[in-house]
């Protein structure tokens, strides 16, 4: 669980004043609940747990379709867009203060290591992996101790037939089979993505990373 102090801070974002208070995150990042703000880039990261289940064209359709901005859950006028691979790569860098090197869902950059900073992200951004557990019963569960994984859409690029979308991938799954208190399995903890997903796909275990620019 992370925790709380009583320092308080306060953002100007392009819709509102965000109140926050700090926690155990790396320095340059504010969480404010359901958005995290990096302040170096002056930009606002959704959870993505919060578009959990739905297709890039789905979550798209909200952005861009200004008819219905009403009932859209994220769009233009608040200034939300996809993340870029190059922001989800500095995004990296700065949080976990590594380079960036793994294209692909092998990237182990921290070896064996069970890193309580990658549990930390997970924690920020939304356990999408958790909550598919859960919404499923399925028979494994998140261990209390540790995270699932935070699985969301970031770039795009035109494949052979189809738009394709890179997938982001940060998972330290650390399972325990449900109702019970025996141990599963901890996995080697993953930092990277790969460019694997036709935008009409959804899944509800994945979301997507989406940005906003924040006033100075």
């Amino acid at each position: 669980m992370r925790k709380k102090t009583n320092t308080c801070y306060c953002i100007i974002t392009a819709s509102a004043v965000l109140t926050s208070h700090a926690n155990d995150l790396p320095n340059g990042f504010i969480d404010f609940g359901d958005t995290t703000v990096q302040t170096s880039q002056q930009l606002e990261w959704l959870d993505v747990n919060l578009t959990r289940g739905r297709s890039y064209n789905d979550v798209l359709a909200d952005i861009t379709d200004a008819e219905n901005q009403t009932t859209d859950k994220f769009n233009a006028a608040e200034g939300w867009r996809y993340a870029t691979e190059e922001e989800f790569k500095n995004l990296i860098f700065e949080w976990f203060s590594i380079e960036f090197s793994s294209y692909s869902y092998n990237g182990y950059p921290f070896g064996k290591r069970d890193e309580p900073i990658v549990e930390s992200f997970i924690y920020t951004f939304g356990d999408t992996y958790q909550l598919f557990l859960n919404s499923k019963n399925h028979k494994f569960a998140v261990a209390p101790y540790g995270a699932g994984a935070v699985k969301g859409i970031i770039g795009s690029y035109r494949g052979s037939t189809h738009w394709r979308h890179s997938v982001a991938l940060i998972s330290d799954s650390e399972l325990m089979y449900r109702g019970s208190s025996n141990f599963s399995h901890d996995n080697d903890d993953i930092v990277g993505y790969r460019e694997t997903q036709a935008d009409i796909k959804s899944y509800n275990h994945i979301g997507s990373f989406l940005v906003r620019k924040i006033e100075e």
